[in-house]
């Protein structure tokens, strides 16, 4: 909950009120006072606001309670009447109290526009005309699971009991709450003003997979893990509430969201029925899987429909169900999500090149990270290039989306390493998004950098297959320590840290690798470590934490590379003179012994089970001192200059 400061009622009025059992003549309950409930406006923005609105009101000083509002600092000015806001009795009025209300939503509805101006529309059009008729009809039928994956995930997170809540007539609250998914706001510039809410009293969503009267923090997390039923508990697939005897249990999603995720089944078996043609069985079979998962929770059978899916026997790429736990908290807990795309089938002669480098990749990745980590046998599939036609759900995010995936996080398949990786091929394409990334660039980098810099999607694209591949390598989702998985050994939180970390770092050590091996030429590993680093400065500015206090995975990866990579100077800031001086630069020369330092590190980490370790690198460069180190105040401000691409989807033909 965000923090509401109370104002002090008056001292002479305190002293004349005596707890009493109510009678006839018992004293009245103490007048309502500032900020009544709601956040507390601050003397300029009080004053601000009061000439907006038209009132004549004055909030004089502020130098008795700082950040109260107490009645002897307030002002009348114009044709004020004192009366009207300030009773006989020194207390204030209800008029008073209506005015104040309008204040704080003038605060509130700037704030909601402070928020919505931090995205930048960016269109994903399909074009339905270059569908057969069949394929249109599933794309339609789709996109009625969309809507109800949106709904069913906001069930999950509480913020469909908070919609009605939103005033019809306020259309930019309206537009941020569809957008975000909910009342708060996630921009870097308003997550923690505590007037940035869609909804006018300020409720906070109350997340449906916890106890609702539990404290989100990571004390609680850890409790939970801790009980004789941890594992139950923190199992992806379930709903944690409070038994008869004051302990925990864990429901079934398919229990705990019955009526919505049967209705979900039921348009994934009425999308089934649309697919009459006989090269789309597997897509068939997986929609029907899927759809009995939704029924039953059986994921792992959905799961081997899905992996037996692929870019050789299918047009269709469609993921759905709960898979990704960052969206909560304690991390634990799958999301409900759809990503409904065309596989881009020119993609398919570079899949098979690196297809065959899968076993050298894991064995040159467990060579460097030495014991107690051994190779083992990879056969995941590399990633699939597609072209996202939705997403919904927990992965339609209010600022940019997922560039690379893979899936599934759990179970028989993921253990097996059968799961299948994609790329978005057509995200951030744009010219828009294209232009933004050069001038951003240009504000990062100097000179000698710049020269290594690219606009190119296609580099950007391959260092998300290496990123995705790099999840299939090395310890991983699977790896135990001591019987014990890395959720349980690190916890949630560090846990998703440290196999993001472990992933985007695989891309950058293994771009290497492919020059090595004549597939690309040196010219290009040095832009794809640009790009890569130009990418973790875009999370380095967003901040560390979201606006509950939860630690942002990628931003925190990303400070932790810059860090590190800086204390191995294989990156520096160089000092400059006029606007915006200085820069950062590249010594591509140390660069790459710094990358194999940092995947040998993170890689040991994770297959020995280090936690003191892993707590001391994040702590190392996410503290203030760290952040202040890479110069991350100086990244935020020049870097949020420019709105993040917020991505809709639309269709050319429908």
């Amino acid at each position: 909950m965000r923090p509401v400061v109370f104002t002090l009622i008056l001292s002479s009025l305190l002293s004349s009120l005596v707890a009493a059992p109510p009678t006839a003549n018992a004293a009245p309950p103490p007048p309502k006072v500032p900020p009544y409930g709601l956040p507390a406006l601050a003397r300029a923005d009080f004053n601000r606001l009061a000439v907006k609105a038209g009132l004549p009101l004055f909030w004089r000083t502020d130098t008795e309670n700082p950040n109260v509002l107490d009645t002897f600092e307030l002002a009348f000015v114009g044709d004020a009447k004192p009366k009207r806001f300030v009773g006989k009795d020194g207390a204030l009025t209800r008029d008073f109290e209506k005015v104040y209300r309008q204040l704080v939503e003038l605060r509130r509805r700037e704030a909601v526009e402070r928020e919505l101006a931090q995205g930048r529309p960016a269109l994903v059009e399909t074009d339905l005309t270059q569908l057969t008729p069949e394929e249109q009809k599933v794309v339609a039928s789709l996109m009625k699971a969309k809507v109800q994956i949106d709904a069913l995930h906001q069930i999950q997170t509480g913020a469909a009991t908070l919609a009605k809540k939103v005033a019809r007539d306020d259309l930019a609250s309206q537009s941020m709450f569809l957008r975000n998914q909910g009342p708060g706001c996630v921009g870097p510039l308003t997550q923690d003003d505590p007037f940035c809410s869609a909804v006018p009293d300020f409720a906070d969503p109350v997340i449906a997979v916890w106890p609702a009267d539990q404290t989100l923090d990571a004390a609680f997390c850890a409790k939970v893990a801790a009980e004789p039923n941890g594992k139950e508990l923190i199992a992806p697939f379930s709903v944690v509430k409070v038994n008869k005897k004051g302990g925990y249990q864990a429901v079934p999603y398919h229990k705990a969201f019955a009526a919505p995720m049967k209705a979900l089944a039921g348009t994934l078996e009425a999308t089934a029925k649309l697919v009459k043609s006989p090269d789309e069985a597997p897509f068939k079979a997986y929609l029907l899987a899927a759809a009995n998962g939704f029924r039953t929770d059986d994921w792992e059978a959905a799961d081997e429909a899905w992996s037996k899916m692929s870019a050789e026997n299918s047009r269709w790429y469609l993921r759905v169900g709960p898979d990704e736990t960052y969206w909560e908290p304690c991390q634990v807990k799958a999301g409900f999500h759809m990503s409904f795309a065309r596989i881009d089938r020119e993609s398919l002669e570079w899949k098979r090149k690196l297809s065959a480098l899968r076993t050298d990749l894991e064995n040159q990745l467990a060579a460097l990270i030495g014991p107690p980590y051994v190779a083992r046998a990879v056969s995941f599939e590399l990633p699939e290039f597609i072209a996202i036609i939705a997403n919904a759900g927990d992965s339609r995010s209010p600022f940019g989306a997922t560039i690379g995936q893979s899936l599934p996080n759990f179970g028989k398949v993921a253990a097996e390493s059968r799961g299948r990786t994609v790329a978005m091929a057509n995200l951030y394409t744009d010219a828009d998004s294209r232009a933004d990334v050069a001038a951003k660039d240009r504000l990062l980098w100097g000179d000698a950098t710049l020269e290594s810099a690219s606009d190119d999607p296609a580099l950007d694209q391959l260092g998300t297959v290496l990123h995705e591949a790099t999840h299939n390598l090395g310890p991983y989702g699977s790896t135990k320590v001591d019987g014990k998985s890395p959720q349980e050994v690190f916890g949630g939180q560090v846990d998703a840290i440290l196999e993001e970390l472990k992933s985007q770092t695989g891309a950058l050590f293994f771009l290497a690798t492919l020059r090595n091996k004549g597939l690309i030429t040196a010219d290009e590993v040095k832009k794809g470590w640009v790009g890569a680093m130009s990418w973790a400065f875009g999370h380095v500015s967003r901040g560390m934490v979201d606006g509950e206090g939860n630690p942002q995975t990628y931003s925190q990866l990303s400070a932790i590379q810059v860090g590190e990579f800086m204390r191995a100077g294989a990156m520096r800031w160089v000092d400059g003179t006029g606007p915006d001086a200085g820069r950062f630069e590249l010594d591509f020369d140390k660069f790459e012994a710094a990358v194999t330092v940092l995947m040998k590190t993170v890689g040991l980490i994770k297959a020995s089970g280090d936690v003191a370790g892993a707590k001391a690198l994040i702590e190392r460069n996410v503290s203030a001192d760290g952040l202040a180190f890479i110069k991350s105040e100086l990244v935020r401000e020049r870097l949020l200059r420019f709105p993040k691409a917020s991505f809709v989807y639309g269709f050319k033909g429908l």
